[in-house]
């Protein structure tokens, strides 16, 4: 996709002011009469000819940098053409050699987001969930804003060819045009002035993000002002270093917006009207009565034979007001069923009346969300969960790694068990009667870019009650790990850290440094932890974590605040 701005200047300087009709032709002069030179317009053909006398006459043009689905949009019109006349169109690409200049004149098919301005044109005609097929001065734009826009116009364009060929021909009304929507849900957002769209990308459950490239501050400001003309009306804002976040609302839909200075890209995802992180104007609390705490729950025991697994994440946040977050809840054994209602009730101060404020479920991982599936089937009445937030992605996106966890059996469990259930995004910041969360990434932080592995998709947050900060990274990936820094920076420092994946590949030095934190708990058992504390990002949070707590079978609890206990022999100071 070529930037946008660069594409409206070279329309104004390309002077290609086309109605995106019809294909322009010189205008001829009779210079016989040099006292009164008579200008005389020869009219537009009547038809465009992509292939005629046995020769093609346009020539198939495809962005550089094409996704997959341009290339494919550009192979398949390609085959099409020479299917119906035996001639076989030239294809090639939209750079331009340095010293070239620009063509108007010269015929071209233009498929997806080629870089010449008549794509501008034609694009700025349509909405992002549009396709258009239309002739503009002597090119055939074929585009959308997205790939899956950019399918659909080759398909209908192939389709509607084979009225128009004959023995080796191939000609068009010469006001051809074709149009129509492939995604109704980003048709409801404004464009988006300024920027590159980089892509527009399903991230599941009826969500759609748009994905904007190499714009800045000022363009994200002015797109918030694009959301409150269109009827949208703001929910939540809130800057964290130099990245910007905003929530809208109206009745129908859920936009969230945020740019990220880092790299200079904004992120807009709109999802059908629903649940939404309660903002501390709406919480009530009844008071600081229950001492704060977390309790990371060991999973180490014997489930079958004499072979001990420690696998998974359970982590239960006590709020002051004595209500509690769950975090996943182990894998799926029936003994995590009783396992996290044993805790639960320890936990709780009334046994008998535990309410959960949230369910947070990182990823959907078997030995994370098994248990929480378990339980919930099982214990589902005998809680009250007011909320469960989690994240999960597409099928196709799990499928790329071969590996699609518990995802819709977490749905199904989620929507049985909880009052609402929150698709988190990152920015969002949560509160909860003396408590507060913010979430730090999502896995739609790194799209639209393939998933190199299902753990790119865990939820990253941070908990802060009791005047300390307690940071959850789940299994958090190498990359997830990276992009937190470069968009946090010294802003991820914590108090409290969970060492990421159970100490497996996950974790980074610079992710470590940056968090800071005086004390670590690791999710993983005694074994695990033999195994995989030499690896170097472990070795390295070890050595600067004064407190250390390795989980076994045993639950280790905290109270908030917590005072440091110098107990890391591995310390180094």
């Amino acid at each position: 996709m070529k930037n946008l701005k660069w594409l409206i200047a070279l329309l104004a300087a390309s002077t290609l002011f086309c109605a995106c009709q019809k294909q322009e032709t010189p205008n001829t002069t009779d210079t016989t009469d040099t006292t009164a030179a008579a200008e005389t317009t020869v009219p537009a053909p009547a038809t465009i000819d992509l292939v005629a006398g046995g020769e093609a006459k346009y020539v198939i043009v495809r962005p550089e940098s094409a996704t997959q689905a341009e290339i494919d949009a550009a192979i398949a019109i390609r085959t099409e053409i020479e299917s119906l006349t035996g001639v076989a169109p030239t294809l090639t690409t939209d750079w331009i050699k340095r010293g070239q200049e620009y063509d108007s004149s010269t015929l071209e098919i233009l498929v997806g987001g080629c870089g010449q301005p008549e794509v501008a044109e034609v694009r700025s005609t349509i909405g992002y969930g549009d396709y258009a097929v239309k002739p503009c001065g002597n090119k055939l734009v074929v585009t959308a804003w997205g790939d899956q826009g950019v399918t659909a116009a080759a398909h209908y364009f192939k389709s509607s060819l084979k009225e128009h060929s004959a023995a080796g021909s191939l000609a068009l009304p010469a006001d051809f045009a074709l149009s129509g929507t492939s995604n109704k849900m980003v048709n409801l957002l404004p464009l988006y002035a300024g920027g590159e769209i980089g892509a527009i990308v399903d991230v599941a459950d009826d969500n759609q993000m748009v994905y904007i490239t190499d714009t800045t501050a000022e363009e994200y400001t002015a797109y918030r002002k694009q959301l409150e003309t269109a009827g949208y009306t703001l929910y939540t804002e809130r800057k964290v270093e130099k990245n910007l976040f905003a929530t809208y609302t109206n009745a129908q839909n859920t936009v969230t917006a945020y740019y990220t200075a880092c790299d200079g890209e904004t992120r807009i995802i709109i999802e059908p009207a629903s649940a939404l992180p309660p903002r501390a104007e709406d919480t009530t609390t009844a008071g600081d009565k229950y001492e704060p705490a977390v309790r990371m729950v060991g999973l180490e025991y014997n489930y079958s034979g004499d072979d001990y697994n420690q696998i998974g994440l359970f982590l239960i946040f006590r709020l002051p007001d004595g209500r509690l977050i769950v975090v996943d809840g182990g894998g799926y054994y029936d003994k995590n069923t009783s396992l996290i209602m044993q805790n639960l009730q320890e936990m709780a101060p009334d046994k008998d009346n535990i309410t959960i404020a949230a369910w947070m479920l990182t990823h959907a991982h078997g030995d994370h969300t098994g248990g929480f599936i378990k339980f919930a089937n099982a214990y589902g009445t005998k809680v009250t969960v007011e909320r469960v937030i989690c994240n999960f992605t597409t099928k196709a996106q799990y499928a790329l790694v071969n590996d699609y966890g518990r995802d819709d059996q977490a749905r199904t469990a989620a929507a049985t068990l909880a009052k609402e259930v929150i698709k988190a995004h990152n920015g969002q910041i949560y509160h909860f009667g003396g408590a507060t969360m913010e979430i730090l990434y999502t896995f739609e932080d790194f799209e639209p870019e393939a998933l190199p592995y299902h753990n790119t998709t865990s939820l990253v947050f941070r908990i802060s009650m009791g005047g300390q900060t307690v940071m959850v990274l789940g299994d958090a990936y190498t990359l997830s790990n990276n992009i937190m820094s470069s968009m946090y920076g010294d802003y991820l420092k914590s108090d409290i850290v969970q060492v990421t994946h159970h100490g497996y590949q996950g974790g980074t030095v610079q992710v470590y440094n940056l968090i800071n934190a005086d004390t670590a708990i690791w999710p993983g058992g005694v074994r695990n932890f033999d195994k995989l504390s030499a690896r170097t990002e472990n070795a390295h949070v070890i050595k600067i974590s004064r407190d250390l707590y390795i989980a076994g079978d045993d639950a280790i609890t905290l109270t908030l605040p917590y005072t440091v206990q110098n107990n890391n022999k591995y310390y180094a100071g």
